[in-house]
């Protein structure tokens, strides 16, 4: 398990600063292209990192709340190009 822990935190450290456009005290802004390319193993895990970095460190995020988390970025990620064609 430790070794599976370990490779997990190098894939988030090695593809951490092509997702995480900006980091501030309070928010983190993310690619989000960037991030739904990713196995969604590694995006909840990226999503871990990102949340428990903005609460003192223990992410507070259960499995109910990736799945809403992922529903919305593909909803998301759907209508982006429609907006983007708009301009």
């Amino acid at each position: 398990m430790r070794i599976d822990a370990g490779w997990i935190k190098e894939q988030i450290d090695a593809c951490w600063l092509d997702i995480v456009i900006a980091e501030h005290d309070t928010n983190i802004r993310l690619s989000l292209g960037a991030l739904l390319v990713l196995p969604l193993s590694i995006q909840r895990h990226l999503l871990r990192r990102v949340t428990a970095r903005l609460c003192a460190g223990q992410s507070p995020l259960e499995l109910r709340h990736y799945m809403l988390i992922e529903d919305l970025l593909h909803r998301c990620s759907k209508a982006t190009p429609s907006r983007s064609r708009r301009k």
